[in-house]
């Protein structure tokens, strides 16, 4: 059935000429789309009662986490795919989480944000976005960046406003966007050049096609996952300038990898810049930042209109989050700032475990004959395995993209399970994807040892 929902979306010269936009023919509120999603809710009461809702159509299907993580668990594939950390979290960090429970801090707290957490949150972020951040007004806490972008789309798209996402884009972006009704039009990083992420850059032609007067949202990830590429200063002004003429579009920054910054890179805040500063939040985690992902605690900072329209949505799904790890992560904040390690703070400290793994990893593939695409910054590498045949064996399965096939036959015979990044890229870009693989470097040594050994078995 979804075979046929596919070919209905991508049929006829309208699809044609939408895929090559870099629109989503499934996620808009389109005649065609409603005829295919008309024909799915059909298929569902022939099976017994409508199922599921417009706005998921699509989402049953085979993703990339739910295919490559089970076959590497089955296959006993190192794991070199989802971007969570297998090393201990910190102590300082876990000894904060039993104190809040043990203080008794086990009941519901503020929705918008625990008290002491959004204030040190204010504290935190007022330098490093220059200007006075207001923790009760401007500050939402929710549960992971995840939900709080999604209550940020809920909270400002209407059905038909358009979000401008950079290509390859971490795959939850779309579904939000399609959840809240958006449409999505995508402008892909390409590759000019070797060696870092840097390398990655934007036609400046296509992102000014792609915002218009239905532009609502440019939404950002920087560092970028999974390119590595930490948008410049630069890049940022071109987007702001770009923007100027439209006032209503707003800038949603994903900044979760904001201390995983390398060979000296400077993270530049959207939010910091006077060009961007009043349309633009900024999204943030300690998952990423204190090595707890299971946690969940996210949070939003902007201007009050913005953050606003976000915590009217969270309170109405999740309310509050857990106020044990809010307070938690409000006293690893302050203890953050304090030396570790013979290094300054805990922030420093980490960025320098970060890159013993990123570089630990690239001699890896590089010895195997791939070719990594140094991160500026992030959890991840983007490596070119253009030197590497796939065997036709898993090429021949019918829509398999190249990198998809090398990915399942790196988990399946190989022993390493990387993530393919054609999924990020939309319908009509995927092709940029077909000779890269995703490798995560939050990984213990060992395994990142064990992913280098078993490599090196298929150049020999």
């Amino acid at each position: 059935m979804m075979s046929r929902v596919r070919a209905l979306a991508a049929g006829g010269s309208m699809g044609m000429r939408r895929a090559a936009m870099g629109i989503c023919d499934l996620r808009v509120c389109t005649p065609r789309a409603a005829h295919v999603r008309s024909i799915a809710t059909r298929a569902a009461a022939s099976e017994g009662g409508r199922g599921m809702a417009d706005r998921i159509c699509g989402f049953d299907g085979p993703s990339v986490w739910t295919t490559f993580s089970p076959l590497a668990a089955e296959c006993k594939a190192v794991n070199m795919g989802q971007g969570f950390p297998n090393f201990q979290t910190p102590d300082f960090v876990k000894k904060a989480a039993c104190d809040a429970i043990n203080a008794d801090f086990n009941q519901y707290t503020r929705s918008a944000g625990h008290l002491s957490l959004v204030g040190e949150l204010a504290r935190k972020y007022t330098p490093r976005l220059g200007w006075e951040v207001n923790p009760l007004t401007q500050v939402m806490v929710g549960a992971g960046a995840s939900e709080v972008l999604c209550s940020l789309f809920l909270g400002t798209l209407n059905p038909g406003d358009e979000v401008v996402l950079f290509d390859p884009a971490f795959d939850i972006y779309r579904a939000q966007i399609q959840m809240a009704g958006g449409v999505v039009r995508s402008v892909p990083l390409t590759v000019e050049g070797e060696g870092d992420s840097a390398h990655f850059v934007f036609d400046h032609e296509r992102l000014a096609q792609c915002i218009t007067p239905r532009t609502r949202v440019v939404m950002l990830n920087t560092p970028h996952n999974p390119t590595g590429k930490v948008f410049s200063r630069d890049d940022l002004e071109t987007i702001a300038a770009l923007l100027r003429p439209h006032p209503d579009a707003l800038v949603f920054s994903d900044e979760v990898y904001e201390h995983q910054l390398y060979d000296g890179h400077e993270h530049v805040h959207p939010g910091s810049l006077e060009s961007l500063r009043d349309r633009t939040v900024t999204v943030s985690s300690a998952g990423k930042m204190f090595s707890c992902t299971g946690w969940k605690i996210g949070w939003a900072i902007g201007p009050e209109r913005l953050v606003r329209c976000a915590a009217m949505s969270h309170q109405w799904v999740t309310f509050c989050v857990a106020t044990a790890f809010q307070e938690a992560t409000a006293v690893a904040l302050r203890e953050a700032d304090r030396p570790i390690g013979g290094f300054d703070n805990y922030y420093a400290w980490l960025a320098d475990l970060y890159n013993g793994k990123r570089e630990r990893l690239a001699e890896g593939l590089r010895a195997a004959g791939i070719e990594p695409v140094m991160p500026e910054g992030g959890f991840f590498i983007l490596a070119n395995t253009r030197n590497l045949k796939v065997p036709d064996e898993f090429l021949s399965e019918e829509g398999v993209t190249r990198d998809w096939a090398l990915c399942k036959w790196l988990t399946v015979d190989v022993g390493v399970s990387p993530i393919p990044p054609s999924p990020f890229y939309a319908e009509a870009d995927k092709h940029y994807a077909y000779d890269y693989a995703r490798f995560a470097i939050c990984k213990r040594d060992e395994d990142i040892d064990e992913c280098s050994r078993r490599l090196l078995e298929i150049s020999k």
